[in-house]
């Protein structure tokens, strides 16, 4: 069912700003601005707690209030409040688990075999293949209600407390995409609370705000998140692990299946903590991948900014361009090791071009490689989901870009190009 745009919420929203504007205008500040001290203070004993005993949770708060302080263009009101009460409810969240955890020990003997990540390129079909195979009874994709609420266990099938949590949740995520650009949103990248998303859902609230950094240009968080050491994303890992143990409890006989974009994780953790997972990479030409993702980062923006000059939109395109080929370079050097240690198989290439030709013919032959049985059940569920679906059949992301900027985008890639020039 197609969402509607909440008008009346926009309005408000777009008053406050206004509002918000005109006291920055006056008093050359916020009204309401980003503060560790303020989160903390909002917290209970046990979650400030636990936060302070969180060397990740509480360097990242730290890094985002000193970057964002550090970025000339101010946050919109609603950005400020937005982006403030989030992160204190993913604490509460995140410390309630911890009490759900201890109440439910069992959940840490839930098995999880053969689990596959789609680690990939920004826009290139991964969240349209991500739903399309949560079409498919026997994968289990966390949906985005799951993915933001951790617990509890999603009963199977769903529970009263369960449609409670999904009703919930489809507000928030109605109400957060209609602060973007709707138009393009709409068209393009409209996810239900139904649908699975991004790993960084879940990232978040374990202290890996990796969109952040694109977001809101703070140079310095992004070298926070690029350099984190293996160490510590293997402790982030080990805590993702337990979530999607907790959301699986009830569906045993089903395999995992979970996607992130390459600059908001570390491949090599995500194998330390699934060694027997397959990472699926969906490949496209990097100037198109790119230029698509500025222009959602730019729809995205609206959430948090009044506007954005053309000046400001090119420079988020370079920004951009340098953390994913960053990220894609750290990718291809693991991939290597683990090729010249005889483990080529644990990779599984998916060519865009493929994928938007012949999706089924595609999926077809992704299961033979992922060694999963192809079912009618299967091909009848999703051969009706593409013919159903219109979010991903009218995507128009437009973003200009000049020749200059295809030519530093192709030369950041070229290594990447080079070697799987055969899926491009």
């Amino acid at each position: 069912m197609e969402a509607k745009k909440p008008y009346l919420f926009v309005f408000i929203v777009y008053i406050a700003n206004l509002l918000g504007s005109i006291y920055y205008y006056i008093f050359g500040r916020n009204f309401y601005s980003f503060n560790v001290g303020y989160i903390l203070n909002s917290l209970t004993a046990e979650e400030k707690e636990y936060v302070m005993n969180d060397n990740v949770i509480l360097e990242n708060l730290n890094r985002i209030s000193v970057d964002l302080a550090a970025v000339k263009k101010p946050l919109s009101f609603s950005g400020e409040y937005f982006m403030t009460r989030g992160f204190i409810e993913q604490i509460k969240n995140r410390v309630a688990f911890e009490n759900y955890l201890k109440q439910n020990p069992d959940i840490l003997n839930v098995k999880i075999k053969d689990p596959v990540f789609f680690i990939t390129l920004p826009r290139t079909g991964s969240t349209f293949l991500h739903c399309l195979l949560k079409e498919d009874p026997s994968w289990f994709a966390p949906r985005i209600w799951m993915q933001k609420s951790h617990f509890p266990s999603p009963s199977n099938p769903y529970s009263e407390k369960d449609m409670e949590i999904i009703n919930k949740n489809r507000d928030e995520v109605i109400y957060f995409q209609s602060l973007t650009d709707w138009n393009v949103l709409s068209k393009a990248h409209l996810v239900s609370e139904r649908d699975p998303e991004d790993l960084l859902i879940q990232l978040e609230p374990l202290g890996i705000n990796a969109a952040a950094s694109w977001l809101f240009g703070m140079e310095d968080y992004n070298k926070f998140i690029a350099t984190l050491p293996l160490e510590k994303w293997s402790e982030v890992m080990k805590k993702l692990k337990v979530m999607f143990q907790c959301l699986m409890k009830n569906y045993p006989s089903t395999r995992l299946l979970s996607m992130s974009h390459i600059f908001c994780v570390n491949v090599e953790s995500i194998y330390e903590t699934f060694p027997d997972a397959k990472f699926v990479i969906i490949h496209r030409d990097p100037v198109k991948s790119v230029s698509s993702l500025s222009s959602l980062v730019r729809s995205l923006r609206k959430l948090w900014y009044n506007g954005e000059t053309e000046k400001e939109s090119y420079s988020y395109f370079t920004r951009i361009n340098g953390e994913i080929s960053y990220q894609m370079d750290k990718y291809l050097k693991f991939r290597t090791k683990m090729e010249e240690m005889g483990k080529s198989d644990l990779f599984v290439d998916v060519s865009f071009k493929n994928l938007v030709k012949d999706p089924i013919a595609c999926v077809q032959d992704l299961y033979g490689k992922l060694g999963k049985k192809w079912t009618k059940e299967a091909e009848e569920k999703l051969k009706y989901f593409i013919e159903n679906q219109t979010e991903h059949k009218t995507a128009s992301h437009k973003y200009k870009i000049t020749e200059d900027m295809q030519n530093y985008t192709k030369d950041l890639f070229k290594s990447y190009c080079e070697r799987f020039k055969e899926f491009l």
